[in-house]
């Protein structure tokens, strides 16, 4: 069976193609009801139909690929433009300016580093005097004699200076490295890095998690095998089965 089209006027290459398409669309709703074809010619017929729908296909993304043309040009002239100075840090080549702020980082980390060493040592000094304090200070009010006033006074001091000392091991501990020069104040951060030490204990502690990934990953490998024409038993614990398709 040949589709008709009916072609529109003033129409545009890409409603030619639509109309063409969607004309043979309505020939393969026809055929695709659910029942396989039982002869010869009803096989050509459908033949015929795929082909004409490929072959719309073709046109439809040779078209696409005129169309979009002046915006691909625009949008790489615009990337080339900006890319030397200012592609992203994660692109295999960073502009010069995210090279630049990764150098200046490398420059700075050491001294961060070194001055966040100082200021943790800081703190450990800040805490063990307001512990050393609080102690004395406990100590001084167990001793301190009720109807002794001037012992009552001098445990109360006590109290106020491991305050003291209590609240400035709290600022030491808030206190860290940064550099201050800009708008926003750099630091360090804490970056955790899981380092694999056992291959095959990690792989049997995700496998009894979710073991759908793994799946996936080794079928993606079995069929890249098969497209490179591995056979027979060359993969083990796989079974290679032949189906014809179209």
């Amino acid at each position: 069976m040949t589709a008709e089209a009916i072609h529109l006027t003033n129409a545009t290459p890409f409603d030619l193609i639509a109309e063409d398409a969607e004309t043979w669309l309505e020939e393969a709703r026809n055929w695709a009801d659910g029942q396989p074809v039982e002869n010869q010619k009803q096989a050509d017929a459908v033949s015929m139909i795929i082909d004409a729908l490929r072959k719309s296909a073709d046109a439809a993304e040779k078209q696409r690929k005129v169309e979009v043309k002046p915006f691909d040009d625009a949008k790489a002239a615009v990337q080339e433009r900006y890319a030397p100075l200012f592609a992203p840090a994660t692109n295999k080549s960073p502009g010069k300016v995210h090279k630049a702020v990764a150098a200046l980082k490398a420059v700075l980390a050491p001294y961060l580093r070194k001055l966040e060493e100082e200021k943790r040592a800081a703190e450990a000094r800040a805490r063990e005097e307001a512990e050393r304090a609080a102690r004395e200070a406990a100590e001084a009010l167990r001793a301190a004699n009720a109807a002794d006033l001037a012992a009552r006074e001098a445990a109360e001091e006590k109290v106020r200076q491991a305050e003291a000392a209590d609240k400035a091991a709290k600022q030491a501990a808030n206190d860290r490295a940064h550099a201050n020069g800009g708008e926003r104040a750099i630091g360090l951060r804490t970056k955790h890095v899981g380092m694999i030490l056992d291959l095959n204990e990690a792989v049997k502690f995700y496998w009894r998690q979710d073991d759908k990934p793994f799946r996936e990953l080794i079928q993606r490998l079995v069929d890249a095998d098969i497209r490179a024409g591995r056979r027979g038993s060359a993969i083990p614990g796989v079974e290679i089965r032949e189906e014809k398709v179209l």
